[in-house]
């Protein structure tokens, strides 16, 4: 059964925030967003239109397809 996005959203953006050495209030800057509201994403609280999934893959290099992407196990 596929994760729901807001699931895919955090555990892509937490992977490439790690690898990129920023934080997620870091991310939320970048975004134009406030850590609450990225959290609330996270949390499926809030759900973003595609416009600011597009902006918060941006913020970490990705594309919104990429965000919303199952990760591949290695």
């Amino acid at each position: 059964m596929p994760r729901p996005f807001h699931e895919l959203i955090e555990v892509n953006l937490r992977r490439e925030a790690y690898v990129r050495g920023m934080s997620l209030d870091d991310i939320a800057r970048a975004a134009g967003i406030t850590i609450e509201r990225l959290l609330a994403i996270f949390c499926g609280d809030w759900s973003p239109d595609l416009q600011l999934v597009g902006r918060i893959a941006e913020s970490v290099g990705l594309t919104a397809a990429q965000l919303l992407t199952e990760p591949e196990l290695n």
